[in-house]
């Protein structure tokens, strides 16, 4: 074989393989630590782009996007094992989750298994114990995966069925006091359905019993069926049919479920757009705006109404001076009533509706009737337990005399939440019973809300008793005090106060007109004279 046949046999050779590595998939590094020995052909997202991430706003930390929140190197280590791929995050507030939003459209199809490992970061452990999270993933909105209150050193892997999915959301909120929350979700992948080996039959949080593990969302294996998912743990009200919105009449305004009045754009409120929820206007200076919906279906199971409520970004035009004020209404009966609120402020209430068949939202003017439209954001019932009720303050009066109607001004009660959340409560007349004003003594009150009772005092003293003297009738026979009766008053027969003055009357006129006559007939005699 000559030199040039040994240099074109080469050269072709090197060709082919350089053509054959042009179309090899390059391999993914392993996850550094699971149980289902996932493959190698994954697809992190955490390296995809259009990635959002809302979190604590506090300075000095990082997005957390693949490296920790915090430090000079941040890192991602979850019960002793570091990991590089992944997000770590922290709840905004007590009531308000963290959201991680990715684009991962372009993949779902041919990698339908969405995995995620999800535990407290190792910079909690100064915390200890006492300090539980709880998160949950969405697909395109809708819940997938809700999982338990997770503690220090507890985990979940989590396999959800995302096949055909655009979006993909995941929420961490506190489930207890809000401090040491940093949380990992750590090698967040997409994964083929047909090289995924069959899981265990159960996977409990490592470190954990298996009692206070979340469950799984369903078998991943390769049969194609959909993953079953868990109870939702909220109902968007702005979800619901049957929903009534009366609101101002104007040309081209929408009906403001779950989109802004104008445009049909999304809601936002002070910055931040709300997919779900309603926006409105009142009808007029005098006539508030009103959106009712049936509950009925729901409010058992989901017992508590959770809103956000505030002025329109629309409304930044008009500036401060153009406020509001709202009230919600459980089957007609009121169960709050905001103060005035300006554009730049909202408040987030969480209420008792257990049981209720309509809510009610109301929207009044309470200034000019100009730049007033309202947004009541992430409207939705959940199953929060009421932990505590306390009687903030009594009400003001508690000294009552017989007769006198209930008064509760100046009563307010604390509800504390099972997420945390503290809400400040005006008793109402038909949260107290066992008030009794025709009975004078103390009595005890109670004052009842989401199943606790609650008890002040108050006491009732008798009303003074006014005598008014009785009118005798004209001609009545009167007897003089100390009488038995067998003795008369002497003044039997006497006239009436009225019908003595009708005779002083007479003898007036008659005096006057004997001297009309005397004048006259003395003038006639002067005439005489004269003659």
């Amino acid at each position: 074989m000559t030199l040039k046949s040994v240099f074109k046999r080469t050269s072709l050779l090197l060709l082919a393989l350089a053509v054959l590595s042009a179309f090899a998939v390059p391999a993914a590094p392993a996850f550094a630590d699971n149980q289902y020995n996932i493959p190698e052909d994954v697809i992190y997202v955490s390296d995809l782009p259009d990635i959002s991430h809302e979190l604590i706003d506090t300075p000095g930390i990082t997005d957390g996007i693949n490296q920790g929140l915090v430090g000079d190197d941040p890192k991602m280590i979850v019960n002793g094992v570091e990991y590089k791929k992944g997000f770590c995050t922290h709840p905004i507030s007590a009531s308000e989750p963290s959201v991680i939003t990715v684009n991962i459209g372009q993949y779902s199809d041919s990698y339908p298994l969405f995995h995620v490992l999800v535990g407290k970061d190792y910079t909690t452990e100064a915390g200890g114990p006492g300090h539980p999270f709880k998160f949950e993933i969405l697909a395109d909105g809708d819940p997938v995966y809700q999982s338990d209150a997770l503690e220090l050193g507890q985990t979940a892997e989590v396999f959800v069925d995302v096949e055909g999915v655009g979006e993909l959301t995941i929420l961490c909120s506190a489930a207890g006091p809000f401090a040491w929350l940093t949380t990992d979700f750590v090698d967040a992948c997409l994964c083929k359905r047909d090289a995924m080996p069959d899981p265990p039959p159960s996977a409990p949080p490592t470190d954990a019993p298996a009692t206070d593990a979340p469950a799984p969302t369903g078998e991943p294996a390769a049969t194609g069926d959909p993953v079953p998912t868990e109870r939702p743990s909220k109902v968007f009200i702005s979800d619901l049919s049957g929903i009534t919105h009366e609101l101002i009449d104007s040309a081209g305004i929408t009906d403001g479920i779950n989109k802004a009045l104008v445009n049909g754009t999304r809601i936002t409120l002070n910055g931040k757009e709300y997919d779900k929820g309603f926006c409105t206007h009142p009808v007029s200076a005098d006539t508030p705006s009103e959106i009712k919906v049936n509950v009925g279906d729901y409010s058992s199971e989901y017992p508590v109404l959770h809103l956000i409520a505030g002025k329109d970004d629309s409304t930044a035009g008009g500036g401060e001076g153009h406020p509001i004020m709202y009230e919600v209404l459980a089957d007609g009966q009121s169960i709050y009533l905001s103060e005035q609120m300006e554009y730049g402020s909202e408040e987030e209430i969480y209420l008792n509706v257990a049981g209720a068949q309509e809510i009610s939202l109301i929207c009044y003017t309470a200034g000019p009737f100009a730049w007033l439209t309202t947004d009541f954001a992430d409207a939705y019932l959940c199953a929060l337990e009421i932990q505590e009720v306390r009687l903030a303050a009594a009400p003001v009066k508690t000294f009552y005399l017989t007769g006198e109607p209930l008064s509760v001004n100046g009563g307010e009660l604390e509800i504390v939440y099972s997420n945390g959340y503290t809400l400040r409560l005006d008793v109402t007349e038909n949260m107290v019973s066992g008030f009794d004003s025709s009975k004078t003594g103390t009595q005890v009150l109670t004052v009842t809300y989401g199943g606790a009772a609650l008890t002040y005092e108050v006491n009732v003293d008798p009303a003074p008793v006014t005598k008014v003297p009785e009118a005798t009738p004209s001609g009545s026979t009167q007897s003089t005090s100390g009488n038995t009766g067998s003795e008369k008053s002497s003044t039997k027969g006497s006239l009436s106060g009225g019908a003595l003055a009708a005779i002083i009357a007479c003898a007036a006129a008659a005096v006057i007109a004997a001297a009309v006559a005397a004048a006259i007939i003395a003038k006639k005699r002067k005439k005489d004279n004269a003659k």
